[in-house]
């Protein structure tokens, strides 16, 4: 898998990044998801168009950490995972990405720690490291940084149903539409975003507990459907750069 391909399967905007149309389907909303970090007794306050990007960001940063475990599955056939953990350090973050294969093998590993990139191909071997343009380019795979392109996009903000218990933690199901010209100028230019594949609205769905932590995303996309779960919350270990002897 290449860098950027691997950037694009772990992204929250994963599906503007393959160029895929939105579309309905997937689990249905308001159902209890099996995942979650912690728990809380706060009551949740309902997100609006005009503070889900902010609320959201604002608390997977105080979090500091979170694993993000990402199916896909692609209309032209053929199943992958993405595991991505993330462990925030004040303006900064630091990546472990793991690539599964349909049978759960390891296609590859990446990791991003005090801004260096390194990269192996399955799960065993040694890391190569990649150089600082790439580096920077990946830290677009935090699966929640690109929340932040949604400032001024946001046309609706739709709590779906009632809240349902995950793992002992309220969940409130949101459908989230985005306006595709807008969230188009919030995009670096330098890129190839393929928006003009997009529908006017591009939707996905949220379960977001009364922390304001993600616990589930999904969409269910013309070439490809993802979902997937954020766990550990807060209890993530640092993540190490790869020994000596682990270096090619």
């Amino acid at each position: 898998m290449s860098l950027r391909s691997l950037v694009a399967a772990t992204g929250v905007l994963a599906l503007c990044l393959t160029g895929c149309a939105a579309g309905g389907g997937g689990r249905a909303i308001g159902t209890t998801v099996p995942h979650a970090g912690g728990t809380s007794s706060a009551t949740p306050t309902e997100l609006t168009t005009e503070d889900f990007a902010d609320r959201v960001l604002t608390a997977s940063r105080a979090a500091r950490s979170v694993t993000v475990t990402k199916a896909m599955t692609y209309r032209a056939g053929g199943e992958g995972t993405v595991i991505t953990r993330a462990v925030y350090r004040d303006d900064a973050v630091d990546l472990e990405v793991r690539t599964l294969d349909g049978d759960g093998a390891v296609a590859g590993e990446v990791r991003l720690v005090d801004g260096a990139l390194y990269s192996r191909s399955g799960g065993t071997g040694r890391f190569l490291r990649l150089d600082d343009a790439e580096a920077e380019s990946f830290g677009a795979a935090d699966p929640f940084a690109t929340i932040a392109l949604f400032e001024g996009a946001i046309l609706a903000v739709e709590p779906t149903g009632g809240s349902t218990q995950v793992d002992g933690v309220p969940v409130q199901a949101y459908r989230v539409v985005l306006d595709r010209d807008a969230l188009a100028g919030n995009l670096p230019a330098s890129e190839d975003w393929h928006l003009d594949q997009l529908p006017e609205r591009v939707v996905y769905e949220y379960g977001i507990g009364p922390d304001d932590l993600i616990r589930w995303m999904r969409a269910d996309l013309a070439s490809v459907a993802f979902e997937a779960t954020a766990d550990g919350w807060g209890a993530g270990a640092a993540i190490t750069a790869p020994t000596a002897d682990e270096l090619a």
